[in-house]
């Protein structure tokens, strides 16, 4: 197996949480299913979540789809990406939001960037944000996010088994400041410099504030 997907799926409303969730969710997994490499897993860990659980039986057929069901857990807790990184099988590892979408190719992409470049440890990627006032998809560059220290899980790939999500402080900012994937990002840079890659596939379709897509 080449790449694990993991996916937290907690689909109930919850303060700035993206509209419509069941049927984003449905269209995030549908984005994997599309991809032009095939060679993937996607886990779904369902946060306490009984609609994810319900959504289940849609994929029995997709061997490559696995379901797994935990206690519903705090906000900003690691244990569901914990969770999934304790059972993937995939050489490299990279996630996805549930209301976010990947582009056919961008599995293949990584695929050729990664063997490219000697197969890093873990590799820093653009993504995709939306425009509103310009009407149109924007590339955001990964070493300006890492320099701000806001990169996220949408920036991430790495080797299976380097680095875990680590707790995050009770008391914090929020959601803005992404600081669950701040530590994450953090912990990977103790293992090693990231390799950064061009491709852009990964699509942010909801910024709290910004847009909802």
């Amino acid at each position: 197996m080449r790449f694990s997907v993991i996916m937290q799926s907690y689909l109930q409303p919850y303060a700035g949480a993206a509209s419509d969730r069941v049927q984003k969710f449905s269209r995030a997994v549908k984005s994997v299913l599309d991809q032009e490499h095939q060679e993937w897993e996607l886990l779904v860990v369902a946060d306490g979540c009984d609609l994810t659980w319900e959504e289940r039986t849609k994929y029995d057929h997709e061997e490559r789809v696995r379901f797994f069901r935990i206690p519903k857990q705090r906000m900003w807790s690691p244990v569901p990406r914990n969770c999934g990184l304790l059972r993937a099988l995939g050489d490299y590892v990279l996630y996805l939001d549930s209301d976010d979408t990947l582009d056919p190719g961008y599995l293949a992409e990584l695929e050729r960037e990664l063997t490219d470049r000697g197969e890093p440890v873990w590799a820093a990627v653009d993504d995709l944000v939306w425009n509103p006032g310009r009407d149109r998809w924007e590339r955001r560059m990964v070493a300006d996010l890492i320099t701000r220290r806001v990169a996220g899980t949408s920036n991430v790939v790495h080797r299976n088994g380097i680095a875990y999500w680590p707790e995050v402080p009770a008391r914090f900012p929020g959601y803005g400041y992404a600081m669950d994937d701040r530590g994450f990002v953090e912990e990977l840079t103790k293992v090693s410099s990231p390799v950064l890659l061009s491709a852009a596939g990964y699509r942010v379709m909801h910024i709290p504030r910004q847009y909802d897509l």
